[in-house]
C-alpha cells in the first residue's frame, strides 16, 4: 500500500521509482525481493526515495523488510550536511510507526545537531516510539535513555521485549536473572530487577562497553590438536579418528575419517554470559575447503540446530540448510550462481532474527574472488532451532577434503549502527 500511494505522487521521479519497486515486488513477492526494492531506492537515492520508503513503513509485514526500511532510512537521513526534509517531517508524523522509524534514523545517523529536538521522542505517548528512540539513544551512549527502556519492561508487548533485549546487551554479565511466569507478574518483577540494576550500575564509566561486545576469533594462536578444544571453543565429533588444528591463522577440520560430523563450537554463555543468543544475531565467517570428493562432504556454520552449508568445488556449491543432528533438510540444495573454488575462503554472513513464530535467517555467501554472491532467506520454528545457545564451525560427510575457516565474528544485531 505504501508504494502504491507513492506511485500516485505528482513528482515524476517518486512515481517512477515507486512503480519500479512495485513491479519488482509483484514479480516475486518474497521477503528478499521486497528488500531488494528498498535497497535499490536507498542506494540510488533518487529524488523522493525517502518519501517512498516512509510510505512503505506501515506495510512492512516481516522482520527482514522492516529491518531494510530502517537501514535505508538511516542511509537517507541526511542530504549532505542537512537532514532530509521528508524524514525530519516524518519524525512528527501522526502514524507512530512512521514517527518511530524516522526518529530512529535521524538519531542513529550520527549527527548531533538535531539530538536536543529528537529527545522529545523519549516522552512520546506511544510505547513503540519511545522504545525506538530509547534504543537509538542508548546506542549513542546517552544514559538518559536507559531508564526509558526500563520503564517499557513489563507489558509483554513487542516494545517490552525489544527494550529488555537491549538492556540485556547493555548489562552483559551483570544482567539480572531472566524470569519466566505470567507475563504481567513476571514483567513487573523484571522491571523492578532492572531498576535495582540501574541504581547499582547507572554511573559506571564502562556502562556501554558491552554493546560493542561480541567475539572476533582470528585463530591467531597455533594449536597442533584442536580436538582437545581451542580457548573458549569446544570440539565435537560423531566418529573416531577426526583431526583438527590451527596454524597460520586458519582452523582446519580434517577430512581423512569415516563418514560423520565434526565441529568447533562456542556457547552464548562464553561470549555474552547469557544462556541464549540475543534476539538479533549477526555471524560472519570466512570458510572453504580443499579438494577431494567434494560432492560427498560440506562445510558450514550452525546456529542452534540449524546448519547452513555448501560444498567446496562442487558445481554452484549445492547450498542448503539442514538440522545438525538429524540432517533434515529445511530446503533442498540450490545453486549459488558460482562454484566455490577450493583453497579460497568465501565470506558467509548470517543474520538471525527471533520473532513470535520462530527464527528468520538471512544468509549471504560471497565468492572469494568476487565472482558472485548468493542470498537466501528462510524461517525455522522454535522446535527446529532447539536451544538458541551455540554456534559451530562444521565439516560433515564422507572422507574427502579438509574444511577451512579463517575468521569468525559474532555480534548482536541490535548494536550495529550501520549495515
Amino acid at each position: 500500500p505504501g508504494l502504491r500511494e507513492a506511485a500516485k505522487s505528482t513528482d515524476l521521479e517518486v512515481r517512477q521509482r515507486a512503480k519500479d519497486g512495485l513491479r519488482l515486488i509483484e514479480r516475486q513477492n518474497q521477503p528478499e525481493t521486497v528488500s531488494a526494492a528498498i535497497r535499490m531506492l536507498a542506494n540510488r537515492r533518487p529524488a523522493g526515495a525517502a518519501e517512498a520508503i516512509l510510505a512503505f513503513v506501515p506495510s512492512a509485514q516481516d522482520d527482514l523488510a522492516a529491518e531494510e526500511t530502517r537501514i535505508a532510512l538511516r542511509k537517507l537521513a541526511y542530504d549532505g550536511e542537512a537532514p532530509n526534509r521528508a524524514i525530519l517531517a516524518a519524525a512528527k508524523e501522526a502514524d507512530p510507526r512512521i514517527r518511530a522509524a524516522a526518529g530512529e534514523a535521524l538519531i542513529r545517523s550520527g549527527r548531533a545537531d538535531l539530538l536536543a529536538e529528537l529527545r522529545s521522542l523519549l516522552e512520546d505517548k506511544e510505547r513503540t516510539v519511545r522504545c525506538a528512540a530509547a534504543m537509538a539513544f542508548t546506542l549513542r551512549k546517552e544514559r538518559q535513555a536507559v531508564p526509558v527502556l526500563i520503564d517499557l519492561v513489563a507489558e509483554g508487548d513487542a516494545a517490552s521485549r525489544e527494550a529488555e533485549e537491549m538492556l540485556y546487551q547493555l548489562a552483559g554479565e551483570n544482567s539480572p536473572e531472566r524470569r519466566g511466569g505470567a507475563a504481567e507478574t513476571a514483567g513487573a518483577t523484571r522491571r523492578g530487577d532492572w531498576r535495582r540494576w540501574w541504581e547499582t550500575n547507572g554511573g559506571r564509566a564502562d556502562l556501554f562497553d558491552s554493546l560493542a561486545a561480541g567475539r572476533v576469533e582470528r585463530f591467531a594462536t597455533p594449536s597442533a590438536d584442536a580436538t582437545k578444544g581451542y580457548g573458549a571453543f569446544t570440539y565435537e565429533a560423531t566418529v573416531e579418528g577426526c583431526k583438527a588444528a590451527v596454524a597460520n591463522g586458519r582452523l582446519t577440520l580434517g577430512g581423512d575419517h569415516e563418514e560423520g560430523d565434526q565441529r568447533l563450537a562456542i556457547s552464548s554463555q562464553k561470549v555474552w554470559g547469557q544462556g541464549e543468543w540475543p534476539n538479533q544475531l549477526e555471524v560472519g565467517v570466512k570458510l572453504g575447503g580443499t579438494a577431494g570428493e567434494n560432492g560427498g562432504w560440506h562445510v558450514g556454520v550452525s546456529i542452534g540446530r540449524v546448519k547452513v552449508l555448501f560444498h567446496p568445488n562442487y558445481p554452484e556449491g549445492a547450498f542448503r540448510a539442514e538440522s545438525v543432528d538429524t540432517h533434515e533438510y529445511y530446503f533442498n540444495s540450490e545453486g549459488m550462481g558460482f562454484t566455490p573454488v577450493t583453497g579460497a575462503l568465501h565470506a558467509m554472513k548470517i543474520k538471525v532474527r527471533r520473532n513470535a513464530n520462530g527464527y528468520q535467517f538471512d544468509v549471504t555467501v560471497a565468492e572469494a574472488q568476487g565472482k558472485g554472491k548468493h542470498r537466501k532467506t528462510f524461517e525455522v520454528s522454535n522446535e527446529q532451532m532447539g536451544r538458541f545457545n551455540r554456534i559451530g564451525l562444521e565439516r560433515s560427510g564422507r572422507r574427502g577434503g579438509d574444511a577451512l575457516f579463517e575468521s569468525l565474528s559474532i555480534q548482536s544485531g541490535l548494536a550495529r549502527l550501520q549495515d
